[in-house]
């Protein structure tokens, strides 16, 4: 399949509405650190939750159209990262669709795991391709070994009482680093 190049854009529009609406939880929630985004959406009011997991929703759906259009065909990934890549946006669709509060917590965290996890095999396809520059892989690299530190701090670290303390200073750092990734591999060529 070749790249579509209208589809490029939908990466920035991506990045732009996920940053806006998890900024727009925080600084409108309770402002702990030591809670998640998504937790912070799951105490506002129900209509700015809609808000936000809408938005949400329509910044996946265009990242996934990217990589399915430009991404993938001009970086000639695998299938498998397709796979992965579908496996992810449910994942994530579906975090948004479900709140982390009451009976949906554990399910949200599994959920939220997931994609997390994927978001790090995925960006190590991108570390990995020979299509993508040198730079956007040293990129790529650092942020995959972010990540792995922040999967380890998480859940190995004897520290974790003082992980959890920032935990939304890791979650956005994580999130905010794949996508400075994703853009470096698709703008640095």
């Amino acid at each position: 399949m070749e790249p579509v190049e209208s589809f490029k854009s939908f990466l920035l529009f991506s990045f732009i509405i996920s940053t806006l609406a998890g900024s727009s939880m925080v600084w409108k929630g309770p402002k702990d650190k030591t809670k998640s985004v998504s937790f912070h959406a799951a105490t506002a009011k129900k209509g700015t939750y809609m808000l936000y997991a809408t938005a949400f929703i329509t910044a996946t759906i265009l990242f996934y159209l990217f990589c399915l259009y430009w991404f993938i065909p001009t970086l000639q990934l695998p299938t498998s990262f397709t796979f992965l890549l579908t496996l992810m946006s449910l994942l994530l669709v579906l975090t948004a669709l479900i709140p982390e509060s009451g009976e949906w917590i554990k399910l949200h965290a599994l959920l939220a795991y997931g994609f997390a996890f994927l978001m790090m095999i995925l960006l190590f396809f991108v570390l990995t391709a020979q299509t993508v520059s040198l730079f956007a892989r040293i990129i790529s690299g650092i942020t995959c070994g972010w990540m792995t530190i922040v999967w380890y701090l998480y859940f190995f670290s004897s520290h974790k009482k003082k992980v959890a303390s920032q935990y939304l200073f890791y979650q956005s750092s994580y999130v905010i680093l794949f996508f400075l990734s994703i853009l470096a591999a698709t703008y640095i060529r």
